[in-house]
């Protein structure tokens, strides 16, 4: 019996004490905390082993791996182009839009539309661009080839290939055919975007990724 419990034997009242019980309380603690310490200081604590996990059948696993190629199935099956080449690609494009160059030397007074419709066009206000550019008394090739920007960016797609096709321009032929093929494929026009693609040579401008966009179509 240690000298603590001795002072219970002696005093029977203190047990009715209740700051004494704290302190009591706190001593015992202190003297378990100490036989706990000593105890694994000498390695008398047994530690059990870890339990082990729940083990999942192969069967399990193998009726959750058929689930996800099934569900992949399903998602290449209904959007073929879904986060493809061609996505991708038509996302950078409408996000880096070409950027006119600007008036060149010797246009007449007459032109201040073409200005304004300029200034609308590189500040992104597309259908502002195509009003001025309309409100001309005659366009030229460069005139067509950003009408038809104007109105692909707008991602009014039918009006952007009537404006390609209606360019035909030697100087702009690479880009109508890059811009033409995109807004195609939009319509679901993918045969005509095919030729036009498969046109397009090595030494073109974006050859490569029209090549990758042809493969999603195929």
């Amino acid at each position: 019996m240690n000298d603590i419990h001795k002072i219970f034997e002696v005093e029977k009242d203190i047990d009715n004490d209740v700051l004494f019980k704290k302190a009591y309380k706190k001593a015992l603690d202190a003297q378990f905390k100490q036989k706990l310490k000593d105890a694994y200081e000498n390695q008398k604590i047994e530690i059990p082993p870890a339990k082990r996990g729940k083990v999942i059948s192969i069967r399990t696993i193998l009726a959750v791996a058929a689930c996800m190629v099934a569900l992949l199935a399903a998602i290449f099956l209904f959007n073929p182009l879904s986060n493809s080449a061609f996505d991708n690609t038509l996302a950078y494009e409408i996000a880096n839009p070409v950027e006119h160059p600007g008036l060149t030397k010797g246009v007449s007074e007459a032109h201040e539309l073409k200005e304004s419709a300029i200034k609308a066009y590189n500040n992104g206000n597309y259908a502002e661009a195509i009003s001025f550019y309309n409100q001309m008394s005659s366009q030229d090739d460069q005139d067509k080839y950003f009408i038809a920007l104007s109105y692909f960016y707008s991602k009014d797609y039918k009006n952007a290939v009537d404006q390609f096709n209606s360019l035909n321009s030697a100087s702009y032929s690479q880009e109508k055919a890059w811009f033409l093929s995109l807004a195609l494929v939009k319509l679901d026009n993918k045969a005509e975007a095919k030729a036009i693609l498969q046109s397009i040579e090595s030494n073109h401008w974006n050859y490569k990724k029209a090549k990758e966009i042809l493969k999603n179509l195929e």
